[in-house]
């Protein structure tokens, strides 16, 4: 009697374990996902698909990038209207604070590009051309001609790639780091639009432009 009393006890202890662990895990476990968990959202959620829309458009300057010729020249040029809003209607200080905003996020954005791309330097991110042309026109007056000028030497530039420009473009296209590769990708215009700067500024200077 002893023994048979100890099996039972034994089979009764074995079934509330047992009933108490499954009970448990019905509870922390609903769905298989944690209860204290956020899903992760999918890749083709509503917000991931806005996201990836707006850095496109951003990169694309709105689209001019994905010209099938010419796509630096055609981004260069969509960016004069926002050049000449800006010499017309704001201070020099202005544009050079707005220059170094629109830089660093042409920098992270391309940077986000490049880590989900395997194609280095697209010729689609023309946003770098945007910015080039922002520090080109940075201390600029509001005169058509200057801005004109301005944009033909910025091309100029931009396709020369005068030091450190040239050094920027190999790395955007060899650089293992998807960041650094981002970084160059836009370094390399800002170097052609700061020598615009300077030498529209000399002609400013001595009277050539105004």
């Amino acid at each position: 009697m002893q023994m048979l009393f100890d099996v039972n006890s034994l089979n009764r202890y074995v079934h509330c374990t047992m009933s108490n662990f499954h009970s448990n895990s019905s509870h922390s476990h609903p769905g298989n996902t944690p209860a204290n968990l956020s899903p992760t959202p999918a890749a083709n959620s509503p917000d991931v698909r806005v996201s990836s829309t707006i850095q496109k458009l951003f990169l694309s300057w709105f689209g001019l990038g994905y010209v099938p010729f010419m796509p630096g020249t055609v981004g260069s040029i969509g960016a004069i209207p926002l050049c000449w809003f800006l010499i017309s209607y704001s201070t020099p200080l202005f544009r050079f604070v707005f220059a170094i905003g629109m830089t660093c996020l042409a920098i992270l954005a391309s940077a986000q590009d490049q880590k989900n791309s395997e194609v280095k330097d697209p010729q689609h991110i023309v946003i770098d051309e945007v910015v080039g042309m922002l520090w080109s026109t940075v201390l600029l007056g509001a005169s058509l001609l200057s801005l004109c000028v301005a944009f033909g030497l910025f091309r100029l530039f931009d396709i020369s790639k005068p030091f450190p420009a040239r050094f920027f473009d190999r790395q955007s296209k060899l650089s293992p780091s998807s960041f650094y590769r981002g970084l160059c990708i836009v370094f390399d215009d800002v170097v052609a639009g700061l020598y615009v700067a300077l030498i529209v500024q000399v002609a400013v200077l001595y009277h050539v432009l105004y």
